[in-house]
C-alpha cells in the first residue's frame, strides 16, 4: 500500500481507516462477531492485495 499514483498535477495515496461507532456506545463487536468480521476484512484484504 506504499504505492502512490500520479496525475499530471498530483500525487496520492488513499488509505481507509473504520470506526466502528455503535447507537449508546455498545459493544457490538464481542466473541463469534469479532472473530467472524476479522476473519472477512483478513480476506478481502488478500483478494485486494493490501496488508
Amino acid at each position: 500500500m506504499n504505492k502512490y499514483n500520479k496525475t499530471k498535477t498530483s500525487v496520492f495515496n488513499i488509505g481507509y481507516h473504520l470506526i466502528w461507532c455503535p447507537k449508546y456506545r455498545r459493544k457490538v463487536l464481542v466473541k463469534d462477531i469479532k472473530i467472524r468480521l476479522i476473519e472477512l476484512l483478513k480476506e478481502k484484504a488478500n483478494e485486494i492485495g493490501i496488508s
